[in-house]
């Protein structure tokens, strides 16, 4: 036993040196954060006009260069779906921006924040409207033990994909910190240091009256649940009893909660001029959906005729967006493509022909993802043969050059006058541009400008009254 005692003195020295830190937050910039939202709070005696605060959230999913380990969107609707529940009360709505950013890069997927290479390609993917969450699969510095790094200078977040600490359902507590609350685990080091153990809230600790002290340091090694029966006492000798539903706490509870105090701390860090690029005229959609979707076709363990396929369904009443997942595995584990479209339906050019594939779809809104529950049933089919054209007055086509810098342009082997429609779609299904053409039998060629199209991927579908073609193209 007598070699265990080393051991358990540097986990606690481990664990006490951490609370000195404010989830990668020097202390000491972490104090002077939280000041300066106090400070405005003074001249603010009558609080901060906005009813309701709508924060952009940019969700960067990191994998390694491979593709490889990346969280699932499944994961990201449950956490925002837990922080609007825990802000309920705080003045805060936290909406989806424009999708999710995926990055392949293994300088971020195990994060070390001394590393300039790791910090760059942050910065690269960096969204300057929105709040940042890079969620990675590790964190490679003492600061990060916990699972979430709040980054002052760089102003993002960084949160562990897989940690026993369930950082994913701690987002509460890394958006605390960005919008300058403490942990309140730091009532440990300074409370009532005064030498008649009077209230001195407002000085020290997490600087916040309304928070009880809390001595629960080692997290979830030192409480397994959200219930507290200890006996600690203040150094008055008068026993403590901890907010354990405290979103920046270490508790483990269903669900965490703040202040009074600490909403009005976050809501003057808001209120700050460096937070202006949060600040919009924008209104999610934050009705619920209580609806799964019903898939229409393909019929269930069908097999096309080509590897071309319209997944369709029906419209899921309140739902404005859907998250499609199609993968050759049935647990959608692997190999799995994902797609979010505004429309109920999605057309899509499968890669390997001859293949069984599954897939399901889940609605949601941007400001409202507590529908994961609500996905579709599961259904296959099976793609036919690579075909090089579904159109018979065309016995070809092609797009060249691909990927393109400038201008999209079609070969097609016409073999009688046919009417098209050309359409250019994003990635996840979007008409972006269309035009219509009347060619004449023969080989023939069309010319798209670019339409200021981002770097990317890309669809161009060609319509006729025969059927319809699509392939991909990337933007250099």
């Amino acid at each position: 036993m007598k070699y265990l005692y080393p051991f358990i003195i540097i986990l606690l020295f481990s664990f006490f040196a951490k609370a000195q830190d404010e989830c990668g937050t020097n202390r000491a910039e972490a104090i002077q954060r939280i000041l300066a939202s106090k400070s405005l709070i003074q001249k603010h005696p009558d609080g901060f006009p906005e009813d309701e605060r709508y924060v952009p959230i940019k969700f960067h999913l990191v994998a390694d260069s491979e593709g490889q380990q990346r969280v699932t969107e499944h994961k990201v609707f449950e956490a925002l779906c837990r922080v609007n529940q825990e802000f309920a009360n705080t003045g805060f709505t936290f909406y989806i921006k424009d999708g999710f950013d995926y990055m392949d890069n293994s300088a971020v997927f195990d994060y070390n924040h001394t590393s300039a290479l790791t910090t760059n390609s942050c910065r690269q993917a960096f969204d300057s409207t929105a709040v940042n969450i890079f969620i990675v699969h590790d964190i490679l510095n003492p600061t990060g033990s916990s699972g979430i790094i709040y980054s002052h200078p760089d102003d993002w977040l960084i949160m562990k994909n897989s940690s026993y600490f369930a950082p994913l359902s701690r987002t509460s507590h890394g958006l605390g910190h960005f919008f300058s609350l403490m942990n309140t685990t730091s009532d440990h080091i300074e409370i009532d240091t005064s030498s008649t153990c009077a209230q001195n809230c407002e000085n020290v600790a997490d600087f916040i009256c309304d928070t009880p002290p809390d001595y629960n340091v080692l997290g979830p090694l030192g409480a397994d649940d959200c219930t507290y029966t200890g006996t600690d006492q203040d150094s008055c000798g008068t026993p403590i009893h901890p907010m354990t539903n405290n979103a920046m706490g270490y508790w483990m509870c269903p669900l965490f909660a703040f202040t009074p105090e600490q909403s009005m701390v976050m809501q003057a860090d808001y209120a700050k001029p460096s937070r202006a690029y949060l600040q919009s005229n924008y209104i999610p959609n934050t009705t619920p959906i209580n609806q799964a979707p019903t898939l229409i076709s393909p019929a269930n363990s069908t097999t096309l005729s080509s590897n071309y396929v319209t997944l369709d369904w029906n419209d899921v009443p309140n739902a404005s967006t859907y998250f499609l997942e199609v993968s050759r595995h049935s647990n959608f584990s692997q190999l799995t493509q994902t797609f979010i479209t505004t429309q109920s339906e999605y057309v899509l050019a499968l890669p390997e022909p001859n293949k069984n594939y599954f897939w399901r779809v889940t609605p949601f809104n941007d400001g409202y993802t507590c529908s994961d529950s609500l996905t579709s049933m599961k259904w296959t089919f099976i793609t036919g043969p690579l075909a090089l054209s579904e159109i018979d007055e065309i016995s070809d086509w092609s797009i060249q050059p691909n990927p393109i810098t400038s201008t999209v342009r079609l070969t097609l082997n016409v073999n009688r006058p046919i009417n098209l429609n050309l359409d250019i779609l994003s990635a996840n299904g979007q008409l972006l541009y269309t035009e219509k053409h009347r060619l004449a039998a023969n080989q023939q060629q069309i010319e798209l400008a670019n339409k200021q199209l981002k770097s990317g991927l890309y669809f161009l579908k060609i319509t006729s009254k025969a059927g319809v073609e699509i392939r991909r193209f990337v933007v250099k």
